[in-house]
């Protein structure tokens, strides 16, 4: 009679001459898609925007040919990750509903979940100019909705909330709702979508300080740690949005927004290290997006007033490489876990398959 040590030899195969079957490739990324968290989708939104900052430094900003045309490259792969990002979570929505849900009715979730929408704004404006206005409206149209609907949810979660429980997250609902008056702005929609600028800019006077307060006053908890960064994007992004409504003429507006974004930059330089210093979490998906619409508010701040100044210039094209690093560098973390999470529910999988099959072999012989 055979002993144990002679049974399954290999991984690959059973007792008894059968094949080991491990978990399949399509389970492995259904279980992937489910484990999405919803701050991928601020990560989502950072990449998407770093093509659209690359191709406007292009544009306005003075550089060398093969800077110009290394623009293009790297537009187009930042924002077909970008895309593909947007395009998992979205099949999160159709094969698990209801943690699509759960992450909906959690503070943190729905505080994260508008950057879909805001994400899908820019897609829409990618795509008015390729020439696909009609489809870029409909995408548009319906990011706005989604919006709305997602910053109506979460007057739910903070309406009983004290000042410590706040996070800096909670700036992208309110402020969020600018880039739906700068989008509409640019597919020519009409000067209606200016309410959003406005409605965000009323928000960001009120929440913006009491962050600031709350982060300073309560600075316990790694969870704002790794989220201080968003402040970071307010100014930034009503900046962008104001320009691209056209209200840079009034200019005690512009450069008010750009004086607070200043600070806001020096602010989260100084706490930076402190984010660094602490083991890489989801929440790191916070420096995405506000150092690539920090990049794009300075190149159209250079633009309209200091496009002579080669300071100017050079600081933009520093911030935009900065964006790429920041960018790049969560992209290749997120990535990199996402994988070993994947491969080690595999191996696991494959070994408690393989004690199973010891155990059932080791009652035969018992039997025996």
């Amino acid at each position: 009679m055979k002993t144990t040590t002679e049974k399954a030899p290999l991984l690959g195969q059973q007792g008894g001459g059968k094949k080991f079957n491990g978990i399949k490739p399509s389970q492995m990324l259904r279980r992937l898609i489910a484990r999405l968290p919803t701050s991928v989708l601020c990560l989502a939104l950072g990449v998407c925007g770093l093509g659209i900052t690359w191709q406007t430094a292009a544009d306005y900003l003075i550089a060398a040919q093969f800077v110009k045309d290394a623009a293009d490259v790297v537009s187009l792969i930042s924002f077909n990750i970008g895309v593909s990002i947007l395009l998992l979570y979205s099949i999160k929505l159709i094969l698990c509903p209801s943690l699509v849900l759960e992450d909906l009715l959690s503070a943190q979730g729905n505080a994260e979940l508008p950057c879909l929408d805001m994400a899908m704004m820019m897609i829409a404006w990618w795509l008015r100019i390729h020439g696909y206005h009609s489809l870029g409206r409909v995408i548009y149209s319906v990011a706005v909705l989604l919006h709305c609907v997602f910053l109506l949810v979460f007057f739910r979660h903070v309406k009983f909330q004290d000042i410590s429980s706040m996070t800096p997250n909670w700036l992208i609902p309110f402020i969020g709702l600018s880039m739906a008056a700068g989008t509409g702005a640019s597919l020519g929609l009409g000067d209606w979508t200016a309410y959003f600028f406005w409605i965000a800019f009323l928000s960001f006077l009120i929440l913006f300080p009491v962050m600031l307060y709350r982060l300073h006053a309560y600075p316990e908890g790694s969870r704002a740690e790794a989220q201080y960064p968003y402040i970071a994007f307010p100014a930034a992004l009503l900046l962008t949005s104001w320009i691209a409504m056209g209200g840079h003429q009034g200019h005690v507006m512009t450069h008010f927004l750009f004086l607070v974004q200043m600070c806001s930059i020096v602010l989260v330089s100084l706490r930076i290290s402190n984010m660094f210093s602490m083991n890489f979490e989801k929440d790191f998906s916070s420096l995405a997006f506000p150092s690539d619409v920090s990049a794009k508010c300075s190149i159209l701040y250079t633009h309209l007033y200091m496009a002579e100044s080669g300071v100017m210039v050079i600081c933009s094209w520093i911030f935009v490489f900065l964006a790429t690093l920041s960018v790049g560098y969560l992209c290749f973390k997120f990535g990199s876990i996402a994988l070993g999470a994947t491969i080690d529910e595999s191996n696991a999988s494959m070994i408690d398959r393989l004690k199973e099959s010891k155990n059932v072999d080791e009652t035969r012989e018992s039997d025996l």
